[in-house]
């Protein structure tokens, strides 16, 4: 199988906008690059996620890869959103799990999460993931997803354990040491 079951592809429109109490996941906008480039350019915000920060044009890149997942499986990331002033938070979502990692995780989609440093420790991951994980479990096909953590992640491996991902396996993705953690749908 090359990747996880579609779920459909979805229109612009039809990209759901999920609330939590402090958070709206919403599509992204052209006017999110700065911020998610600020975020995505800060070493310390890279240090358990390949510690490579990315510049400006590669994270344009990664919006539309972002959003053309939607259009090609029916789901992908989303911004996230302060509720109170509207800034952004940082991104949340599913992914395609088709990465290039011994063993892998191709059948799989992958859950995934970054919050700006600014706003780490609030639990916000968390309910980003909780969101993320009730849309998928009532509008996915899916019955397992999957999550990579570096090793040294804990703050990573707290939100995906009380999101209840189990620790499978361990696994290299490029040159790197991954730990990966599934999710059975209850």
């Amino acid at each position: 199988m090359l990747g996880p079951p579609a779920a459909g592809s979805r229109e612009p429109s039809e990209i759901p906008v999920l609330l939590t109490e402090r958070l709206r996941l919403r599509p992204y906008r052209l006017a999110d690059l700065d911020p998610l480039a600020a975020m995505w350019g800060d070493p310390e915000h890279v240090r358990f996620i390949g510690a490579r920060t990315r510049p400006r044009p590669e994270v344009f890149v990664s919006l539309q890869r972002h959003i053309g997942s939607w259009f090609l499986v029916g789901y992908g990331f989303w911004v996230l959103e302060s509720r109170e002033d509207e800034s952004v938070l940082g991104e949340a979502g599913f992914l395609p799990g088709m990465r290039a990692m011994d063993p892998g995780i191709d059948d799989t989609p992958e859950a995934g999460w970054s919050i700006a440093k600014t706003h780490w420790g609030q639990g916000l991951a968390t309910e980003a993931l909780q969101a993320c994980l009730a849309w998928g479990d009532q509008a996915l096909p899916f019955t397992r997803t999957a999550c990579i953590i570096e090793p040294g992640n804990t703050a990573s491996v707290r939100v995906a354990t009380k999101c209840g991902f189990d620790k499978q396996l361990d696994s290299m993705l490029g040159e790197s040491p991954v730990g990966v953690y599934t999710r059975t749908r209850p």
